[in-house]
């Protein structure tokens, strides 16, 4: 019989790499948005 806990293991790796990977397309987003919005600022001031 499987520990409780190896069997938690594989959502919690699964959990785990979706939320890196939603980070690391939120903060590619959050870039390339900061990016724009720093260049309006610019033309604005």
């Amino acid at each position: 019989m499987k520990h409780p806990l190896e069997k938690l293991k594989d959502p919690v790796e699964n959990l785990l790499l979706w939320i890196g990977r939603f980070l690391r397309t939120t903060k590619i987003i959050f870039s390339s948005f900061g990016n724009g919005f720093n260049s309006c600022a610019k033309i604005d001031i």
